[in-house]
Formats: C-alpha cells, sequence, structure tokens
C-alpha cells in the first residue's frame, strides 16, 4: 500500500527552519564566499544572496543577525508599498537600523503594480524616487533593486542598472547564475542547502523572503498567520497605550 504525501512533506516544510538555515549559511561560508551585488561583474564562483522583505521585517533582523554572527554580508531589499509593514513607523525604523548595524546592504523592493508602471520612463522615474526616500531616512546610499511581484513588463526589464541602481533581474543575473528562489515558501526542485552544494564551484544568484523561516516547522500559510496576529496584536496594544497616555476610556459595547 504506497504512502500518502501529505503537504508537509511534499513541500519539506521542514527545510524552512532557522536552524536550517544558519546551517545552509554556514556550509557556504566554509565552503564558498557570499559577495554582494557591487562584486557580480568581477566573481567567477561564488554567492549573492539577497532577501526580499516583501511581508516581515521582524523576521528579517533575525536573519540578519545570524549572517553577522557568520560575519557575512547580504542585501535586504525592503518594500515602500507593503500592506504587511509600514517601513517608516517607529518600530521598523529601529528594525532597518538594527539590519544596517549588522553590516549588511539595503536595497530597494519595487512593486510596479502600486504605480500601475507601464513603460520605461515612468520607471526610472519612480525607481528615484523612492531611492531618495530611502536613503533621506536611513542616511545610506541605495545602488540595487528588485521588482516586487514581477510581470511581463518587468521581465522585459533587462538593463544592467536602472536610476543608478543594479537591477538584480537584469541579463547578468539571467544568463551567468544559477539561481534558487523560496517564492511562496516552496522549493521548486531542490533546498537551499542541495542547490549550494551541486553549484559549489558556480555562480549563485539565492533569493530568499524571511518571512518564510521560522523557529517552527509550520506551512507558509501558519507563518504569514503569525506575521498578521503579530501586526493585531501590535495595533492592539498601540491603540490601548494611547487611551492610557490621554487618561481616556475603552469605549465597546
Amino acid at each position: 500500500m504506497l504512502k500518502k504525501i501529505n503537504n508537509k512533506d511534499k513541500f519539506r516544510y521542514f527545510d524552512f527552519t532557522i536552524d536550517n538555515y544558519r546551517k545552509a549559511i554556514e556550509y557556504i561560508n566554509f565552503y564558498s564566499k557570499i559577495y554582494t551585488y557591487d562584486d557580480a561583474l568581477e566573481i567567477q564562483k561564488g554567492v549573492i544572496l539577497r532577501h526580499d522583505v516583501d511581508i516581515s521585517l521582524e523576521n528579517a533582523v533575525s536573519l540578519a543577525e545570524i549572517e553577522c554572527k557568520l560575519k557575512i554580508k547580504t542585501t535586504y531589499c525592503l518594500l515602500l508599498h507593503s500592506q504587511f509593514y509600514n517601513l517608516l513607523d517607529r518600530t521598523n525604523i529601529e528594525n532597518v537600523k538594527k539590519i544596517i548595524k549588522y553590516g549588511h546592504n539595503i536595497g530597494l523592493h519595487f512593486d510596479v503594480h502600486a504605480l500601475n508602471i507601464r513603460d520605461v520612463d515612468m520607471l526610472q522615474e519612480w525607481l528615484l524616487k523612492e531611492k531618495r526616500i530611502l536613503e533621506s531616512y536611513f542616511d545610506i546610499a541605495i545602488n540595487i533593486f528588485s521588482f516586487h511581484n514581477n510581470n511581463t513588463f518587468t521581465f522585459s526589464c533587462r538593463e544592467w542598472k536602472y536610476s543608478g541602481m543594479i537591477n538584480a533581474y537584469s541579463d547578468v543575473f539571467w544568463n551567468g547564475f544559477n539561481y534558487l528562489s523560496d517564492s511562496n515558501g516552496i522549493w521548486k526542485d531542490e533546498s537551499l542547502l542541495d542547490f549550494v552544494k551541486r553549484n559549489i564551484n558556480q555562480k549563485m544568484h539565492i533569493l530568499l523572503h524571511p518571512v518564510w523561516w521560522s523557529k517552527e516547522v509550520i506551512s507558509p500559510k501558519e507563518r504569514v498567520e503569525i506575521v498578521a496576529k503579530r501586526k493585531t496584536d501590535t495595533c492592539l496594544s498601540e491603540y490601548y497605550r494611547l487611551l492610557r497616555f490621554f487618561n481616556k476610556n475603552v469605549i465597546d459595547g
């Protein structure tokens, strides 16, 4: 009798733990090297590792701390139009400052859908605006961006740079690097560690999303639910704090 494969096994929930992330990064650190986007045109083998922070800045800080302890530098691309976090609230400004303090690069995660961008001129205009926002708030230079939720238009944008920033989806990366992503919290073919082992003497471009990495072995849906509950709890806590501060009563019923 064939054993039924459940989603936990089929989609390898167990791969996406903080401990397994640490093990994969330690393996890369020992057998290869992690580079930044500035090195992309020169490297012969090694890894460029990027985190697109589309849902959870708290998770991003956790991964950034692990990488810092291993003395490696990666890139965290931040989204100005996320429906899951407000990049410019007090807490998240501090979270970003922690990532910078840990020694990592900050990039722009850019959403063409939020602005209905359909041509390169408009793309360049808004890339520059959002680049300046990040630079002014965090007092850093932004020299790399990645698209959020690619579509036909973004996939056609293959130039090395737009608005003075390296394009993470340029032909340099499509044609010259082996690519792995954890999109939707699952692997398309193989895990992070298996991918790295197979390509250890090649050039690798790895995209990870911090929300998919957790302490427990849980489903992608549960990981997002944790972030959503955290946001709800934070909003309620702030509401009650303001009531106490202004000596107001909770109005209910």
